[in-house]
């Protein structure tokens, strides 16, 4: 028998019943912060604030594209991980009718080595190879997310990539390279993004695609929206 805060009893059984309770909300707390990360879904994100592309941001395929993709993503993010092979097979098929915008929004208390890698990428940006940096670092992810010196691995890329490899790292160090990201961030904070990869296809918030079909489903419908939009 255990004595209350109260100063009454509780018994033994009702003891189990209650640390049984505790797991349980303990669990479904869990699943719904786990869920939440995985899909990243948030209903107060303002479309205009995040549909709008500048020359800061990085695009592929058309800029003259009527229907703009955007993620907002975590480098080290295993759920970024996995879409970006998604992304890399079905993109190309609509570089015509589709842009493709990457933004940073490295996610540091879950991911310590995501910051590093964002820093990696604007540094190679400098010497025009941001998108050969994105793919080296998205394409390798396992092998420097639990590394203790990921600096050394993405110079090995930088070198790689034959950047001028004194330029990529005072680049990496000047904190301009972490003021242009954390603004990034900041503006898709401020949208409501909070979880990673958040999408978007013409400001409208996308679950993550689960394969390359599901992908080339959405990015056809919205093709199909606009053209019929302009009957």
């Amino acid at each position: 028998m255990i004595v209350g805060a109260n100063g009454g009893f509780i018994t033994v059984s009702n003891a189990k019943f209650f640390g049984i309770l505790a797991i349980i909300i303990i669990a479904v707390v869990g699943g719904a912060l786990f869920f939440t990360r995985s899909n990243g879904k948030n209903n107060d994100v303002k479309p205009a604030d995040v549909a709008k592309v500048t020359k800061a941001d990085y695009v592929q395929g058309n800029p003259e594209a009527k229907v703009t993709l955007i993620e907002y993503g975590d480098f080290q993010c295993p759920y970024c991980g996995a879409v970006y092979p998604v992304l890399k097979e079905v993109l190309p098929e609509y570089k015509k009718d589709v842009r493709f915008v990457f933004r940073h929004f490295p996610i540091t208390s879950i991911h310590p080595n995501s910051l590093v890698a964002h820093k990696a990428a604007e540094a190679a940006a400098e010497q025009n190879k941001f998108w050969e940096m994105h793919d080296k670092i998205y394409g390798n992810q396992a092998a420097w997310s639990s590394s203790t010196e990921p600096i050394k691995i993405f110079e090995g890329y930088a070198k790689d990539l034959k950047l001028n490899l004194d330029k990529f790292k005072k680049d990496f160090k000047d904190t301009a390279t972490i003021d242009r990201i954390n603004k990034v961030k900041g503006a898709g904070s401020a949208a409501g993004v909070e979880s990673t990869p958040t999408l978007f296809i013409n400001g409208k918030k996308m679950d993550s695609p689960r394969s390359s079909d599901e992908l080339r489903q959405k990015l056809d419908d919205a093709i199909k929206q606009i053209k019929s939009e302009k009957k």
